[in-house]
């Protein structure tokens, strides 16, 4: 064919050049075999990476979930125990009333805590098995959390604490108010319950023209290690990596019990339901809107809490 369109041509010559096109084509079509398989290869390891990681982010929830259980299982045990403690203790017939009062109020209390940590322990369940839905409705969210801030006015209040609340008169958003006042409420509650002196306070703000937050700060002892550990992805800024802080959740085989002494120290003291499981329904709540919760902590300083949302969210 060649020898047609090039008779002068020297055939030695021609030969030469369609051996030269032949390995061209020849090394092209192996070029791209190899830059294939290379493609391949990366887009394989992606893969592996991708689902590695996916398995690890698996592993720590149910690490994070053992150790909630783990520390639920503990604070209903030892708060059973001063139930049961208190109830021998006021079968007593001896005991002067005055006695009586006490154990009452302690009775009262741990079933209070039983009661609440059940509760959060279904609202878990309940967020983890997928079975909360959106209510999505558009809403002023400045009256909703100044009717929060002013309902736990009696506890701050009694406690000596200051609070305050802080944000325009008025924020419209859209989004499902039920589960926002779930969120604030329990932070909210929170701060008060383990601040004993100076001021919880809440605040909001639109941030831009498509996003607002929320902000619960409090002048508490700040995250224990525990809880830093758990929510080390939350803080701000990131928490260093360490293996070192986890807390002593060794089960208890037997519920306590209790004397009359140590029933007066340990409710002195307090036996607080966990706060990491409250903590981890306000992480669950923030994903199903759509949000985000950053964490500042620090010990003996306090803790400030920060939650952002979309203005207009779209389920």
């Amino acid at each position: 064919m060649y020898r047609e369109f090039y008779p002068d041509s020297n055939a030695d010559v021609l030969i030469a050049g369609y051996q030269e096109v032949d390995r061209l084509k020849t090394e092209t079509m192996l070029g791209s075999v190899r830059e294939y398989d290379q493609q391949q290869q990366i887009a394989a390891a992606s893969r592996a990476n991708r689902l590695q990681y996916t398995l690890d982010q698996l592993q720590e929830m149910t690490r994070l979930r053992g150790d909630l259980l783990r520390t639920s299982s503990h604070d209903l045990k030892s708060s059973f125990g001063v139930v049961r403690s208190a109830a021998i203790l006021l079968d007593q017939a001896e005991k002067p009333e005055e006695e009586r009062t006490k154990l009452l109020q302690m009775l009262n209390r741990n079933l209070g805590n039983i009661h609440e940590m059940l509760q959060q322990l279904t609202d878990l369940s309940r967020l983890e098995a997928g079975y909360e839905v959106l209510d999505l409705q558009r809403f002023d969210a400045s009256q909703l959390l100044n009717e929060l801030v002013e309902s736990a006015q009696p506890l701050a209040t009694e406690k000596g604490l200051i609070l305050r609340a802080d944000g325009p008169p008025e924020l419209l958003v859209s989004n499902d108010s039920v589960k926002i006042h779930r969120i604030v409420q329990n932070l909210l509650l929170n701060a008060i319950k383990y601040t004993q002196t100076g001021i919880v306070s809440v605040s909001w703000s639109k941030e831009g023209d498509f996003r607002w937050y929320i902000s619960v700060q409090d002048s508490g002892p700040g995250l224990s290690d525990g809880l830093a550990t758990l929510f080390s992805k939350q803080l701000m800024p990131k928490a260093e990596e360490s293996g070192v802080l986890e807390r002593d959740l060794s089960e208890v085989d037997e519920v306590p019990n209790f004397t009359s002494e140590e029933l007066n120290h340990a409710t002195s003291q307090g036996l607080p339901v966990s706060e990491g499981v409250g903590l981890l329904i306000v992480k669950r709540l923030c994903e199903l809107l759509g949000g985000m919760m950053e964490i500042e902590s620090i010990p003996n300083v306090g803790t400030l809490f920060r939650i952002r949302l979309q203005l207009d969210y779209k389920s």
